[in-house]
């Protein structure tokens, strides 16, 4: 295996153990809230979170080994866990202030 498709490998299984840790963490911290935007906020984030993993999974075996170093979907899923983990942390700020309020 070529040196670039070797890093290019380890970097796709890294990405995988890192989306496995990041659903760890958002299982341990759900919170149930009395605001349906807070409880929305959370489904979304979450559907978020899930479809970047499926997309994280489906290029991990569809666009490697290749001598191209872009791979547009490894780049699409990694964008996805960042937009949905910024919805979940407006979620949990949100149900802070909606619990601090009450």
């Amino acid at each position: 295996m070529e040196p670039i498709s070797r890093v290019l490998f380890r970097a796709e299984h890294i990405y995988i153990l890192l989306f496995a840790m990041i659903h760890l963490a958002l299982g341990m911290a759900r919170t149930n809230s009395m605001s349906s935007l807070v409880n929305y906020l959370h489904y979304i984030g979450s559907a978020i979170v899930w479809l970047a993993t499926c997309v994280l999974i489906y290029s991990f075996f569809t666009e490697l080994p290749t001598v191209n170093i872009e791979r547009p979907l490894c780049r699409l899923s990694l964008y996805g866990i960042l937009a949905g983990m910024l919805t979940k942390s407006m979620a949990f700020i949100f149900a802070k202030n909606v619990s601090i309020q009450a």
